[in-house]
């Protein structure tokens, strides 16, 4: 009985062996198949469709295509869409392209549903997204507007949040909408800060209501929101709003202060804001700061070849009045044709010149200098000090050496 079963093995192993061959060269089919249909799905949707009816890629080109067509061969593209939904049911393009379907038929229900079911099952459809977050906002439904945006902020690459912003940008900052943003900006959510939303306002009275409104909130606007928005400000001539931004955004302790010439010292943080010490990168050059004495000294060392040094600025608001500069300065091996200054001058206009100091430029020890001058009255709101080297021609701006400054002043004269 035993020796019987032994001589059907060889029998049963090659029945197991051409079974196997034959699993094998099906998977090997099915494999080719798949692979051909993902192939064609870009290059030829309708013959991927053919070769693989699994392809639901292919089949929603397909369907965008026939949605799209003048005219649009509406049931061929739901067929087509509701095959590929049979292949994968959890579709969020198919979703779309028969919501799409609806609205071109004018049942605006039908196609709210769709697209509601296709941004739960994929929420980075931005098709669908952006669809509902139109229909929100054509409704005023703020709150669901605001989630519906930090959706698609979180969920989005950079390309795609930078061409949104131009279009946020006019919406966000104004009401029924700004409140309800600036709450949300005080979450924190990843896509913070929103610089280029500012950089796209073009509204900039609704610009600085939205910094109001943070500022009201709670901790306010970012130092780098505070930079972009302040600059843009100024640019715009918008200078009385820009410092009350500014000034809101100081510690309760330092808006009180009497300086004309906030942080004269060096003694805060710079923060590179206007109406603050404003520190500009530039080739060549490097400004750094340092404790001499007990005094804060700012160095401002060249490392040789062609700098337009004008990148020391401070933003001031006098009222009309005559005022001196003081301070202590000393140059260290500075070789340049004309020496570096001071220079205030109004924003307004043509940018009027108020008073520069002395050049400062060889081997000049600690030594102290002053400038008077007057703001005039009626004009001249704003005014600038440049620490600049003030060259005609390019040759002038060859320099190197070293500059420091300390014990910056400003005081009514």
């Amino acid at each position: 009985m035993i020796a019987e079963k032994i001589k059907s093995w060889p029998a049963f192993f090659a029945l197991t062996r051409l079974a196997f061959a034959g699993l094998l060269l099906a998977l090997g089919v099915e494999i080719v198949r798949v692979a051909v249909g993902d192939f064609l799905s870009n290059a030829n949707p309708a013959l991927a469709i053919i070769v693989d009816p699994t392809q639901s890629g292919a089949r929603l080109t397909v369907s965008d295509t026939l949605l799209a067509g003048n005219p649009p061969k509406l049931d061929e593209a739901v067929a087509s869409a509701r095959e590929a939904l049979r292949s994968n049911p959890l579709s969020s393009g198919a979703l779309t392209l028969l919501a799409r379907a609806s609205e071109q038929i004018g049942d605006e229900d039908r196609t709210t549903r769709l697209m509601t079911l296709a941004s739960r099952v994929n929420l980075r459809d931005l098709t669908a997204q952006l669809w509902l977050l139109s229909y929100d906002l054509r409704f005023t439904h703020v709150d669901s507007a605001l989630q519906r945006i930090d959706v698609i902020l979180r969920g989005q690459n950079r390309r795609v949040i930078e061409r949104l912003h131009p279009v946020l940008a006019p919406i966000l900052t104004r009401e029924p909408y700004r409140l309800a943003y600036a709450k949300l900006l005080l979450t924190n959510p990843p896509w913070r800060p929103f610089t280029d939303l500012i950089r796209h306002s073009t509204d900039l009275s609704a610009l600085t209501y939205l910094f109001a409104e943070l500022q009201a909130l709670g901790p306010g606007p970012t130092e780098n929101e505070l930079q972009v928005g302040l600059n843009m400000l100024t640019q715009g001539g918008m200078f009385d709003e820009a410092h009350d931004i500014w000034l809101r955004s100081l510690p309760p302790e330092r808006r009180e202060e009497e300086n004309l010439l906030y942080n004269n010292r060096f003694n805060y943080p710079l923060s590179n804001l206007p109406f603050d010490w404003v520190i500009a990168p530039v080739p060549n050059a490097r400004v750094r700061f340092e404790k001499q004495d007990g005094a804060q000294v700012m160095n401002v060392d060249f490392f040789g070849g062609r700098v337009k040094f004008e990148h020391v600025s401070h933003l001031l608001n006098l009222a009309p009045g005559t005022y001196r500069f003081q301070g202590r300065e000393r140059a260290q091996a500075l070789q340049n044709e004309r020496g570096l200054q001071w220079r205030i001058a109004c924003t307004d206009g043509k940018g009027e010149n108020l008073g520069t100091t002395e050049s400062l430029s060889g081997e000049t020890p600690w030594r102290p200098f002053t400038v008077g001058f007057t703001v005039p009255l009626g004009k001249c709101f704003y005014q600038y000090l440049i620490l600049e080297l003030p060259a005609r021609a390019a040759l002038e701006t060859e320099v190197v050496g070293r500059v420091s400054y300390a014990d910056l002043d400003l005081q009514p004269k």
